[in-house]
């Protein structure tokens, strides 16, 4: 008899104790950790605990242009912008900004968000909004 493995979570743990043959097991296990991989794919890229404002800006091309900040400090209006950029997707997207979200919390930590279209870039990772990013920010 062979040892078993070590406990990944408690429904894995429940599945390996009860008798089941091998391919029984990889059947069962299969997809649950389908299932685990897309609910952390819908993992929120905005914490929106004690976001303290944003401030966006619009990129562009010419060289000493000196561009317009917006800076979004109501709560209503902060909760509405991370509300619809979290309803993202993750996706492989090739694109350039024409926008860029600096989000600032209550304790000092920023982080900075790009955006062109429906796409969004953050943390290195592209995902696809369900919006246009001006239909979001209206900017």
């Amino acid at each position: 008899m062979r040892p078993p493995p070590p406990p990944l979570n408690l429904v894995t743990n429940i599945i390996w104790h009860i008798h089941f043959t091998d391919n029984m097991r990889k059947i069962l296990i299969i997809p649950l950790v389908l299932l685990s991989i897309q609910c952390t794919n819908k993992s929120r890229i905005i914490s929106s605990n004690k976001v303290k404002s944003i401030v966006i800006t619009l990129d562009t091309t010419t060289e000493h242009l000196v561009l317009a900040k917006i800076e979004i400090r109501n709560k209503d209006s902060l909760k509405q912008i991370i509300e619809k950029i979290n309803e993202c997707e993750s996706e492989p997207i090739k694109f350039y900004p024409t926008h860029r979200l600096k989000v600032t919390y209550e304790d000092g930590q920023e982080k900075m968000i790009l955006c062109s279209g429906s796409s969004l870039k953050f943390d290195g990772l592209t995902y696809r909004l369900k919006d246009s990013i001006r239909d979001i920010v209206g900017y």
